[in-house]
């Protein structure tokens, strides 16, 4: 099937080969898995002590991390920038089985030390190693390859699914319902500092109280709460809010690859003699001598070719029983491990135990797996997909629904919280502040009762104004005279309806960052919407840029700009500029 069917992009082999799974940790986990249970084939065919086997598994390990190492320095400097421009074909392929030598020369180099004989080096068996290593590479780099895009295509799919199921939610009740669970939540959330302000107000106006100029201190109190609420109670809830997550989508389990093997692939005996050859012609060779060790293991070819062949030729002439004449032609593979046993035996007592037998089983069922498994990448995508639509039902689809719209809905929570309610709470503390300065009694019990009014209503956001000119106002008026503006919108009145609002944010984030974290007094402000760009920059004469973290208004600022914003530290003050987006 070829992939447009698929709906697929079609690649050519170097983008497949050389692109972002050219080198990987999932295929050197995969290759890991192999080499050790190549060498726990070498130890069972010693016949050999735990200890014996222990040192084949740390030399198979340390023969591993070698070639790990090797990846590492590749992937800073010949395949550095794969994901931009892909690897050639023959880069890949020579790395590859270097990959796979430098795992034999690790062994061959350590094994002495463990007193043990790994019987590799010869031209044959490197020739051998490296074919086969490349090979596999290319092959797991194809299936990891093929299994990214589809991936990518299934999610579109989902997206398509999700996407009408939202249009349904937002012409229901549910989106108002999730809407009044998030105040009720944040409500809650914000109670404590409110019933703080409401005691605070009564002791205000008591004749006896702060309205009498009897304590001035716990003005200076109430301005401190005001700010603590804002940097304590109302960020991180902004923050929680803009992190939550829609669910995730469904995805497929790679063990399905292994019934798409059994129900569609043959086995491939050339691959599994080749790799048979290299794990137990030298052990063979050394246990019963070259006369008695070469004629055990050409049987034992000829047996493989013979049983695979025959297998295949019934799977291809009866395909309705693929799976059980693949199941029935493993285990037939598989009895002659006990046949050898015997064989062996006879030949030399002790060197077919019982340990050893079991793990030739297991290598034996690995390879076969393996070996067939290279051709099963295109079958198990179209498996996946299918299992998929099975699963993917009307429900599932709105619980993801569901869950977007909540996050969607948090994340305009967390716009309100971080940009409107912080931005008047510390005007009201700064508000507070003046009045205490000035003497004006009224003015703070004014400041008070607004930031009462904030937090009793903390996702009550105010209509946006008709223009980008009176929102940006519209946003300097919410400081009064707590710093001077100058304000100059040139706008050409082809924006969006909803760019007003993105330009409302962004003015707001910045005076706020200006006047909380630079002190500034003064504030040019600047919007020019022209040729189909919009451009905001805003100019103080505070401290400049803080060294804190990037936070909840560093993300708002990148969302409205698509990351083309930028904050620059002058000889007095700073300069933000943001290139909203259309």
């Amino acid at each position: 099937m070829p992939d447009e069917a698929d709906g697929i992009e079609p690649l050519t082999l170097r983008e497949r080969l050389g692109g972002r799974w050219s080198l990987s940790w999932q295929a050197w986990a995969v290759s890991t898995g192999c080499v050790l249970l190549g060498v726990m084939g070498s130890a069972s065919a010693t016949g050999g002590s735990t200890g014996v086997w222990l040192a084949w598994l740390i030399l198979g390990l340390a023969g591993c991390l070698a070639a790990g190492l090797f990846m590492i320095a590749l992937s800073r400097t010949v395949y550095r920038h794969r994901r931009q421009t892909p690897v050639a074909v023959w880069i890949v392929v020579t790395c590859s089985a270097l990959s796979g030598l430098i795992v034999t020369w690790t062994i061959m180099a350590l094994a002495p030390f463990t007193g043990i004989e790994s019987g590799f080096g010869t031209l044959e068996q490197c020739i051998v190693v490296g074919l086969l290593s490349a090979y596999g590479a290319c092959m797991l780099i194809l299936l990891f390859d093929y299994r990214d895009r589809t991936s990518t295509a299934r999610k579109a799919l989902i997206e398509q699914a999700v996407q009408l199921e939202l249009e349904a939610l937002q012409r229901t009740t549910i989106a108002a319902q999730l809407q009044e669970q998030l105040a009720a939540d944040v409500a809650a959330e914000l109670s404590t500092a409110r019933i703080d302000l409401e005691s605070r107000l009564r002791l205000a106006r008591d004749a006896e109280g702060i309205d009498a100029g009897a304590n001035p201190r716990e003005w200076i109190e109430i301005s401190a709460l005001l700010r603590d609420t804002a940097q304590s109670a109302i960020r991180p809830l902004s923050a929680r809010m803009w992190q939550q997550a829609a669910e995730d989508y469904p995805r497929q389990s790679g063990w399905v690859i292994i019934p798409n093997i059994v129900r569609g692939q043959p086995f491939r005996p050339l691959l599994i003699i080749i790799i048979h050859l290299l794990g137990g012609l030298t052990d063979a060779l050394a246990l019963f001598g070259t006369e008695r060790g070469a004629a055990l293991i050409g049987v034992q070819c000829l047996g493989i070719l013979v049983i695979c062949e025959g297998v295949n030729a019934l799977m291809r002439r009866y395909p309705a029983q693929h799976a059980r004449i693949f199941i029935g032609g493993l285990v037939l593979l598989q009895g002659g491990v006990f046949v050898t046993v015997h064989v062996r035996e006879a030949w030399l007592p002790g060197s077919a135990s019982g340990s050893w037998a079991f793990v030739q089983v297991v290598v034996g069922t690995a390879v076969v797996f393996l070996t067939s498994g290279f051709g099963a990448w295109r079958q198990f995508d179209a498996d996946s997909r299918d299992l998929f639509r099975d699963r993917v039902r009307r429900n599932q689809v709105a619980s993801i629904a569901r869950s977007r719209q909540l996050a969607d809905l948090a994340r305009q929570a967390s716009r309100v919280l971080h940009g409107s309610v912080q931005t008047r709470l510390h005007s009201c503390a700064m508000a507070i502040d003046g009045a205490s300065a000035a003497g004006d009694e009224q003015g703070r019990i004014d400041a008070l009762l607004e930031a009462m009014t904030i937090l009793a209503q903390p996702l009550h956001e105010e209509r946006t104004a008709g223009s980008v000119r009176d929102e940006v106002q519209r946003k300097v008026d919410l400081w009064g005279a707590l710093c001077e503006f100058t304000v100059d919108v040139e706008d050409d009145g082809n924006g969006p309806e909803s760019l007003s609002e993105t330009v409302g944010r962004v003015v707001e984030e910045g005076i706020s960052n200006a006047m909380r974290h630079g002190q500034a007094t003064r504030i040019d402000i600047s919007v020019t919407i022209a040729n189909g760009r919009c451009q905001v920059e805003l100019t103080d004469n505070g401290c400049g840029p803080g060294s804190g973290r990037p936070g909840v208004g560093s993300a708002l600022l990148h969302q409205s700009s698509g990351g083309d914003w930028t904050l620059t530290g002058l000889e007095q003050g700073s300069r933000l500029t943001v290139a909203v987006r259309l």
